[in-house]
Order: structure tokens, then C-alpha cells, then sequence
């Protein structure tokens, strides 16, 4: 199949059409048919192929890696490095595929890490080519940090504020989507506020920490500012001064 379609070089609708209903005839994915899908968008990418192919390519393949029978909802180890494998091949990865691992991660209750890595670094790299972060860039950031769940930085790690301080300081003084600056001051304020034993209060080690992480570059921006607010009025206590 995937030679007949690569004969013009596109996928065309009826195409996107005769690939779902043969793929899906039985209401699963095999990893056969997801070898097809990556070979297929290999040989297709960067080209104007129908609108929902990529939705086709998303979906199927999300499916296939949490939707199986031994292990719903998860994303271990081997299934991580067989995605990797596969992305990588070609020594680049495409938009379609990148909104594959951000659908992925947003969706799987458990996912390995060098998968989320990789997808951070691969963020950073698209943000990097045009050095601004857009409307779409946030969603998919919002994603990959919170999930398909709420905006709740319960469960956002400090790999994850890290990714989002490399971001904001790739992008600063540009001309970014509003919700960037939201995006960033909530999450990273929220994560420097949690505190188990006494929520609120931001010990000395955080102080210390966020301080680090600002001062990398040697210059504030206007969102570095604006989370140094969110904090000092959010704050029950800081335990050492932040200017």
C-alpha cells in the first residue's frame, strides 16, 4: 500500500480514507501496521499531504502504544525505544511526528522518560529555529508539561520547570504568544510554591535554586519578573529574600 500512495508523493483524502477503514477494519493497531505508518510519513513528510492524514497518523499510532491489551495506558521502557528508533531514523523529526510524542506523553498514565526527554529536546529545537514560541507552541508545551488534565502543577517535576525556564530564556524579548507568559509564570510559580509540609512557604533551597536558574544568563526578562511577583504575592513565607 504504502508504495502505490508514494507513487505521487502525497496522501491524498481518498487515500486517508482506504488507510483507515483497511487499518482499523479490525479496531486495532498491530506494530506491523505502525512500522507501516512511520515508513509511510517518512517518505511524505514536508509535503502538502491531505489535512487529515496527519490526524490519521496521530491517532493510529497513539492507539497502538496505549490502547493495547498488556499495557493500557502506559509507555514502558522497550515501547519508548522502539518510538525513538523509529523517529530517528532519519536523523530529523518532522511536526507530525513531534505532535505524535506530545499526544502520547499528554495521554499515557505512565511514560518512560527518555521518551519526555526526548520530546523536550525536540521542543526546544523547533522553538530554536524561528526563536519564537506561538499559539501553537503553547498548547503543545501545556501539554507536555500538564497532560489532558487541568492546569494543576501538582506532579510537574523540576525536569519540566527547567524545560519551561530553557524555553522562556531561548524565546526572550520576542514577540510570543500571550499565553507564554501565563503558561510560564503560573507553572514555574505554582511549582516553587508547593511545599508538602508547609504549602506555601518557599524554603531557602528553592530561593537559592530559582535564583540560579535566572541569573544563568545574567539578565532578567519581563516574564522572569513577572514570576518573581506571582511569587512574593502568592508566598505565605519566603525564608530568604528575593529582590
Amino acid at each position: 500500500m504504502a508504495q502505490k500512495i508514494t507513487q505521487d508523493g502525497i496522501v491524498d483524502g481518498f487515500e486517508v480514507q482506504i488507510i483507515r477503514e483497511r487499518l482499523y477494519e479490525n479496531r486495532i493497531i498491530d506494530r506491523d501496521e505502525a512500522d507501516f505508518f512511520f515508513k509511510l510519513n517518512d517518505s511524505v513528510t514536508g509535503i502538502k499531504n491531505d489535512a487529515f492524514w496527519g490526524a490519521l497518523f496521530v491517532d493510529a499510532l497513539t492507539d497502538h502504544f496505549l490502547y493495547d491489551t498488556k499495557s493500557p495506558g502506559s509507555v514502558d521502557g522497550s515501547g519508548g525505544q522502539y518510538i525513538l528508533r523509529k523517529i530517528s531514523k532519519d536523523g530529523k523529526i518532522d511536526d507530525l511526528e513531534l505532535r505524535l510524542l506530545v499526544n502520547i506523553i499528554s495521554k499515557a498514565r505512565i511514560c518512560a522518560m527518555e521518551l519526555v526527554d526526548f520530546a523536550m529536546e525536540a521542543m526546544k529545537a523547533r522553538i530554536l529555529r524561528d526563536g519564537f514560541i506561538d499559539d501553537y507552541e503553547v498548547e503543545m508545551v501545556l501539554k507536555l508539561v500538564y497532560g489532558d488534565g487541568a492546569n494543576d502543577a501538582e506532579g510537574v517535576d523540576r525536569s519540566k520547570v527547567h524545560f519551561l525556564f530553557d524555553l522562556n530564556k531561548k524565546a526572550a524579548g520576542m514577540p510570543n504568544s500571550p499565553g507564554w507568559k501565563e503558561l510560564f509564570v503560573e507553572t514555574v510559580g505554582k511549582h516553587v510554591l508547593e511545599n508538602v509540609i508547609s504549602p506555601g512557604v518557599v524554603c531557602e533551597e528553592v530561593v537559592n535554586w530559582l535564583i540560579e536558574r535566572i541569573s544563568a544568563d545574567g539578565k532578567m526578562d519581563e516574564n522572569e519578573k513577572a514570576l518573581l511577583e506571582f511569587i512574593k504575592i502568592n508566598a505565605r513565607e519566603i525564608e530568604s529574600g528575593i529582590e
